[in-house]
């Protein structure tokens, strides 16, 4: 079986952000309810402010395939995460899939806000605050007004 390698370009024409809304909503229960837990290992680089970060596993119950990113992170670069995502065979560890991490961490961040915004708001919250997100606003915002 050979190994599926998606760049950015292909990534970002195949990944439709406004899909990922319903994707997020349906993903935070089973997340939270997952046998195992992600693990994070985390690790500053000589330069000034960048880090290394590799997170493990991320899976969701009934689907079997696990993903392992690998996250290096130079705030002052565009775009900021430079990384990939590794997806393997759940029983057999066969390597699946390789992608760019950019994107899709953008799109995510994005999502997750918009519904995290949506569920926590109500009719008397008038304004919401973005901390640490720098990738991620300009998808934010398109995604603010579907999130319903």
């Amino acid at each position: 079986m050979s190994t599926l390698v998606l760049t950015r370009s292909e990534v970002v024409a195949t990944l439709e952000p406004t899909h990922l809304l319903d994707a997020i909503r349906e993903g935070f229960v089973p997340a939270l309810n997952a046998n195992v837990a992600p693990q994070r290992a985390r690790s500053a680089l000589p330069q000034n402010g960048t880090t290394a970060t590799v997170l493990f596993p991320d899976l969701l119950p009934g689907i079997p395939v696990y993903s392992v990113k690998v996250h290096p992170k130079f705030p002052d670069q565009t775009p900021a995460i430079r990384g990939l995502i590794h997806l393997f065979d759940l029983e057999t560890g066969t390597l699946l899939a390789v992608m760019d991490s950019g994107y899709p961490t953008a799109l995510r961040t994005a999502a997750a806000g918009a519904v995290a915004a949506h569920r926590g708001g109500g009719a008397e919250r008038v304004a919401v605050g973005v901390v640490g997100a720098r990738p991620a606003p300009p998808y934010r915002h398109r995604l603010r007004h579907r999130a319903a």
